[in-house]
Formats: structure tokens, sequence, C-alpha cells
């Protein structure tokens, strides 16, 4: 953690001395958007969440509190929590039957175990020991389930770990050397029968090393990887997807690229305008995404096909600082920030307001959820959780 806190200090620091903020002055336009459930927050601590379409619920581990729970999505209404097993801070992953995750143990911090709970209710299923050390517990949002297995980037270790959920067969290693110390970041997603994920390389400020892109087959086979430049830091949760056939990388800088032969269709840098961010959406063929840099706030719309911004729109500092994923539904941009949610045309960028009722507290949590016309936030900080109606386009 301290490693990564250094590196986004970095990144900080150096982008202070390159770009200069000239903030568009909009008149502050209060808006009083329709929230579907606003539930106090503080049993449920630091949220990781995951949607369930089918069933229409959150699973939400609560990484402070080490619990699970599931609310159901229209309401805010908590269907069950378990707490028989102290849950570590990844997202939940499920099936048609039940929700698994990755916890530490019964009474303590010593053992990692694999967690199975029904859906219905939460009971706990099967708990299965994986191991001792810390080094194989899964890191924040990156745990996936594909074909019955379950894949994770172990925090703070160089490994890629999987586990078999049918059966009772130890853990075991699918990718990653003694010999190279290696952060998995952000998400690993699965395309085409391979799994695709970024590995940053220790030391990241010392002695910068280039990121590496890597490809594999589920079982750890025919791996393929792409070296990226030094000054390409900073991928997290949601910063890598694949969209209409092209793979799209977010750092310091945004890349698209071919996923199987991994040529570069494009690149955004800084010296096009562009810089790092936390997360992006991808709707109709653009790109959506949000960054803060030295209080300069920016939210950008880039063309997913030829990589050029299309619009920038730069806000002011009283909005307090971006760190969230935007969500776009009807030709409208929602994006919470640390003082309020704000609105902007998906179409020109042109601000529409904004709502200070729904605040976030939070300098970044990167990642939100949407479902229909619900917009779903968690503000751990301040305390709250919460579901707005993005409903711009009916006024």
């Amino acid at each position: 953690m301290i490693k990564k806190i250094l590196k986004l200090f970095r990144i900080v620091f150096l982008f202070s001395f390159i770009f200069s903020c000239e903030q568009n002055n909009e008149e502050f336009i209060n808006l009083d958007l329709s929230i579907a459930w606003n539930v106090d927050s503080e049993n449920y601590g630091n949220q990781r969440l995951a949607i369930d379409e089918e069933k229409e619920r959150v699973y939400v581990n609560e990484t402070w509190n080490e619990t699970m729970s599931a609310i159901d999505i229209k309401s805010g209404k908590l269907l069950w929590r378990s707490d028989e097993i102290i849950f570590s801070g990844t997202n939940a992953v499920f099936d048609e039957k039940y929700v698994y995750n990755i916890g530490w143990g019964v009474s303590d911090k010593k053992e990692v175990i694999f967690v199975q709970l029904d859906k219905e209710t939460g009971e706990l299923i099967k708990t299965k020991k994986l191991g001792d050390s810390r080094e194989i517990l899964a890191r924040m949002d990156n745990l996936l389930l594909y074909n019955e297995t379950l894949y994770w980037g172990a925090k703070d270790s160089h490994f890629v770990h999987a586990y078999n959920t049918q059966d009772d067969a130890d853990s075991y290693k699918v990718w990653g050397s003694e010999d190279v110390t290696a952060d998995i970041m952000g998400d690993i997603v699965p395309y085409n029968g391979r799994l695709y994920f970024v590995a940053e390389v220790y030391p990241y400020i010392d002695d910068p090393k280039p990121s590496r892109l890597i490809s594999m087959l589920p079982d750890g086979s025919d791996v393929k990887e792409l070296e990226i430049p030094v000054d390409f830091m900073g991928v997290d949760t949601n910063a890598i997807q694949i969209y209409e056939g092209k793979l799209y990388l977010n750092g310091t800088y945004f890349i698209c690229l071919d996923p199987e032969t991994f040529k570069i269709e494009w690149e955004l840098k800084r010296d096009e305008g562009f810089y790092s961010s936390y997360g992006f959406t991808i709707h109709e063929g653009k790109i959506y995404t949000a960054t803060n840099i030295n209080s300069c706030d920016s939210v950008f719309c880039i063309d997913a096909k030829k990589g050029k911004i299309i619009w920038q729109e730069k806000l002011d500092s009283s909005y307090g600082t971006i760190g969230y994923q935007p969500q776009v539904y009807r030709g409208y941009v929602y994006l919470p920030t640390q003082s309020s949610l704000i609105v902007l045309n998906a179409k020109s960028g042109k601000y529409i307001g904004r709502d200070e009722r729904l605040e976030t507290g939070a300098l970044s949590l990167g990642k939100t959820i949407s479902y229909n016309d619900l917009l779903i936030v968690s503000a751990p900080l301040i305390n709250k959780m919460y579901a707005v109606r993005m409903d711009m386009h009916t006024r």
C-alpha cells in the first residue's frame, strides 16, 4: 500500500509542474436529482461493490467491518449479512447459486481462505484454507470467476493465483516468477478464451521499469507479454477494458491495442492534452473519463476508434476532487466528486449542474456501478451509500 501511495504521489507531483489549469467559470446550478435510496453505511465500512443484475441486488464487501452483505438494488434494503469470516478487501464474484470471495480466516488474519456463500441467504457453505501468507491474498477488485475457477492477483506479490471452486484441490500459481516482483494492477479480464492483466514491476520510483501487459490461457500457458513504456503507470480498478474487439488501457495515458496481436492502434499522451485518470466508461463508441491533477479537474470525451479528444470540460475546484468513474445514460454524463454529483451533456460536455446532497467525501475510490437508470455510489468516508436516478433526460 505504501508503495502504491508513493507511486501516485510521484505522478501528481510530476504533473503539477507540467500543467496549468484554466478552469471554466461555470455558473452554479443546483440540481435536485431523484434519490432512489440513501443508506447510512456506517455498518458497511469501505465498500467493494458487485452487481447481480439477474437477482437485482448488490453484493457489498465491507472492507473495514470485514463482512459481506447483499442489498436490494431497487430499495437499498439489507437482504443478508455474513460475518462468520473475516473478509478481505476484494470484490465478490458469483454464479447462479453462490457468492465467492477470499477471506482471512475465522478468528484471525493468519490464514487465507476460499469462501462460498449461498446467494439467497448468505449462509456459509464452504471454506478452504489456501495458505498462511498474505502474499496470496487478493488485491482489491481484481477477483475473477471464469469457467468455475477463481483468479486473482496477489497483493504486494508477483503471482496470479487460481482456485477451482468445484473441487477440494489446493490453489495454484498460473503466472509469475520468483525473480520478478510485480504488482498485478487493475482487473483481470477474459476475452476469446484468454486472460488479460497488467503487471507493474517494482520498484516504481527508484529504478522504474516498464510495466507489462500479459495475455495467457486460463491454465497459465501460451503467455504473451507486451512491455509498456516506463512513463505509463497508475493502472488500477476499471483501467483495463475490452470494447468491440479492442483492448483499452488507462494509466498516466491511454492506449488502445489489438488484444490478439498487441498492435497498438493509438496512444493519447500528455502532449496531446490528456493525462491520468481513475477508471473510464465506454458508451456508444466514446470513452468518458475524469481526472484531477494539481487541483485541476477535467472530464474528457474521447473517440474510442480514433483516439481523438472530442471535448474536454475543465471544472471549477469547488466541485471537489474527481476520482470516480463516470456513467452515461440517455445523453448525460453523471460524475460523483468529493463534494457533489455533477452532470454534463454527453455530446458537447456542457455543464448542466450539480447536486450537493450527493457528496462522496473521498479523494478516489474509482469504480461506480449502474443498473438501468440507477447510479450506485459508495461513499465510505462519510458513511453513505446511495442510488440516484439518472433522469436528466426527462426534464
